[in-house]
């Protein structure tokens, strides 16, 4: 049987209709592209690598833009989307990171309702059908004074704390938005997305001129790679949150950081509980998505391993 690349909906070569409208304006696109993938020592402007410090590894980013039904590559930064093929390292299963991206932040969509960028699997057009991971950009025009303002201010922080705190002089509707900061949060630590807090959230102004947290992207497993050692775990949710008593009880973040850390962001202790409660309650909808995933079997029980570890952890209030 045949998944769409996207939501994993059966009875798709490629993409489903509903996908094939949010990824790519309904455009007819296929799941090969026509070009195979770059050699990875490849220098021009197509190897634009960033170091994520929760995944210690260059992630390659390739610009791509879609013409009518085709998608070509690009230059340009404002370009339509983003591309990131298999990365060049010495970590484990680096030939499942695209799936891994893909498969979190599907988790975060449909088992958790979180507004996440558009993504897919896309293959190079090439003999073994090398996968990558696609999504689409988030801004694809000139970017306003207030998000370099934001931007610049963000590459700063230190703490998720520190994120809310940001949040307070750039966003007026703050208390819905620190909601979805702590569910972001809560989610990145539920998946093994634990790191330093400069890493994947971002504002967008609306229509009426305000601004909103931006849909999440660059969610990934960095542990199914590296192992669960590598996390940076250290004031990340807040200044001090290691000498917590959940901390020092346990070894490791608890729900107990968390509830701390939605109180300092200005949380109602039930509001954030209900939050923790709702990313805790789906794991048969988990298991069933990460079955239906492009992971392989080995990645599939890493994941599942590795997402039932952060929910016990997660439990203890």
């Amino acid at each position: 049987m045949t998944w769409c690349k996207s939501c994993f909906k059966p009875g798709n070569s490629d993409y489903c209709s509903s996908c094939r409208k949010e990824l790519f304006d309904g455009g007819r696109v296929s799941c090969y592209l026509p070009f195979p993938p770059p050699a990875r020592d490849e220098k021009d402007f197509l190897l634009r690598s960033i170091l994520r410090p929760s995944l210690p590894r260059l992630i390659l980013k390739y610009d791509l833009q879609q013409e009518n039904n085709e998608l070509g590559l690009s230059e340009d930064d404002h370009s339509t989307h983003i591309l990131k093929p298999i990365p060049a390292g010495n970590y484990e299963r680096l030939h499942m990171a695209p799936a891994n991206e893909h498969l979190s932040m599907q988790l975060a969509k449909q088992a958790f309702k979180i507004q996440v960028v558009p993504n897919a699997l896309i293959y190079f057009e090439n003999a073994s059908g090398e996968p990558a991971y696609i999504s689409r950009r988030i801004y694809t025009g000139p970017v306003d004074d207030v998000k370099k303002r934001f931007d610049a201010a963000y590459k700063q922080v230190a703490s998720y704390e520190d994120v809310a705190l940001l949040m307070q002089q750039y966003i007026a509707a703050y208390k819905a938005q620190a909601e979805r900061l702590f569910e972001l949060v809560v989610f990145n630590y539920l998946c093994s997305n634990w790191g330093p807090a400069e890493q994947n959230i971002s504002i967008s102004q609306t229509e009426y001129g305000d601004y909103l947290l931006s849909p999440a992207y660059d969610i990934i497993c960095p542990a199914l790679h590296t192992g669960p050692g590598h996390e940076i775990l250290e004031n990340t949710l807040y200044f001090g949150d290691t000498e917590s008593e959940g901390y020092r009880r346990y070894g490791y973040h608890t729900g107990i950081e968390f509830l701390n850390f939605a109180a300092r962001i200005g949380l109602i202790t039930s509001r954030a509980q209900k939050i923790i409660d709702n990313l805790t309650k789906n794991e048969i909808t988990v298991t069933y998505i990460v079955k239906h995933s492009f992971l392989d079997a080995e990645s599939k029980h890493v994941y599942t391993e590795l997402y039932k570890e952060k929910r016990r952890r997660l439990l203890i209030i």
